[in-house]
């Protein structure tokens, strides 16, 4: 018995000491043409993988761990116990890297994509953590947005500064 609980505490250990070591990859796809949005979070791919999705216009969520699908949920919006403020508060406390946006864009008319053009360029030279790539089209015959975007957010790091934050107060 005694060895089980130091073989489960050595595992936990070294689970702990991988979320500061291995980021979370997430990756997300918008796209109006084909109406699907999904997003992917993997951390030590296989071992866990959070897939989400649009089904009959609610997002659900998976859970995969080593490629098996554990559960599967509806995200339904109920009470929200904290203001949109205080969640975007959160904001700085994590911790990302090789952040990217790629927008592929046209809107009804040239006008339009011009002024998106423009606040994507105004948007990125406010931020140096996220790249912003764009693709606008001036010409196309129909309204569309594709937005890919992706990044690595480091759990351990990201918690660290949330609980620092929290007891700060």
């Amino acid at each position: 018995m005694k060895y089980i609980i130091i073989i489960l505490m050595f595992i936990l250990l070294s689970l702990v000491y991988l979320t500061f070591i291995k980021p979370v990859i997430i990756s997300l796809l918008f796209d109006t043409d084909k109406t699907d949005l999904h997003m992917n979070l993997i951390w030590l791919y296989p071992f866990i993988e959070i897939k989400v999705e649009m089904e009959n216009y609610y997002p659900a969520y998976t859970v995969y761990v080593f490629k098996k699908k554990l559960f599967k949920k509806l995200i339904l919006k109920g009470k929200q116990k904290e203001n949109n403020t205080k969640l975007f508060s959160y904001y700085n406390c994590l911790k990302l890297k090789n952040s990217y946006v790629k927008a592929d864009y046209s809107l009804n008319d040239p006008f339009s994509t011009s002024i998106t053009n423009m606040i994507f360029n105004i948007v990125q030279s406010f931020t140096d953590t996220v790249r912003i790539m764009q693709n606008p089209n001036f010409i196309a015959d129909h309204a569309y947005i594709t937005i890919e975007a992706g990044t690595k957010l480091n759990m351990g790091r990201t918690a660290t500064q949330i609980v620092k934050k929290k007891f700060k107060k």
